[in-house]
C-alpha cells in the first residue's frame, strides 16, 4: 500500500528525497548567509557615513590639528576597513553563489532521472494520493525553488 502512495521507481525516490533534504539544507545556508550580508551591508554603510563626516572636518580647526597627518591615515585607515568589508561581503556572495549552483545541480539530477524512467505510467505519476503529491507537482515545486534562487541571485560568478 506504501508503494502505492507514490509509483515511481525506487532510484527515482531516492533522488526525489536526496533532493528535498539538500534543498532543505542549501535553503538554510542561504537564509544564515544573507544574514551575514546583511550585517555587513550595514557596517559598510556605517563606514562610508563615517568616511563622509570625516571630510567634511576641517582638522586645521580643531584641538587635533597638532596631529597634521591624521586626516591621512584616518583615511587609510578606513579604506582598509571598507575593503575589509568588500573582501568578506564578496565571501558571502560566493557562498550564494555556491547554494545556487547546488540547487540546480540537484534538480537538474531529479529532471536526468526522471527524464531516464522506464515505463513510468504518466497517469499514475500525476495522481495525487493522500499521502503524497503527485510526481508533477514535486517536479514542479523544484522549478518553482530553481526560479526562486535565480531571481533571488540572478547574477552567475563569471559575470560578477
Amino acid at each position: 500500500m506504501a508503494s502505492d502512495a507514490l509509483p515511481l521507481s525506487h532510484p527515482l525516490r531516492c533522488t526525489l528525497q536526496k533532493c528535498f533534504r539538500t534543498l532543505q539544507e542549501q535553503h538554510e545556508t542561504w537564509k544564515s548567509t544573507l544574514a551575514a550580508c546583511t550585517s555587513l551591508l550595514a557596517s559598510l554603510s556605517n563606514l562610508a557615513e563615517q568616511m563622509q563626516a570625516s571630510q567634511k572636518v576641517a582638522f586645521a580647526n580643531t584641538p587635533l590639528r597638532d596631529f597634521p597627518d591624521l586626516p591621512e591615515r584616518l583615511r587609510h585607515r578606513q579604506q582598509g576597513a571598507a575593503e575589509a568589508l568588500l573582501e568578506e561581503l564578496w565571501g558571502k556572495l560566493l557562498e550564494l553563489q555556491k547554494v545556487w549552483d547546488a540547487v540546480g545541480v540537484h534538480v537538474a539530477s531529479v529532471f536526468q532521472q526522471y527524464e531516464q524512467q522506464e515505463g513510468l505510467c504518466q497517469e499514475r505519476a500525476l495522481q495525487r494520493s493522500v499521502l503524497c503529491p503527485s510526481l508533477a507537482d514535486m517536479l514542479e515545486w523544484l522549478l518553482d525553488v530553481e526560479r526562486f534562487y535565480h531571481g533571488m541571485y540572478p547574477l552567475k560568478a563569471s559575470s560578477v
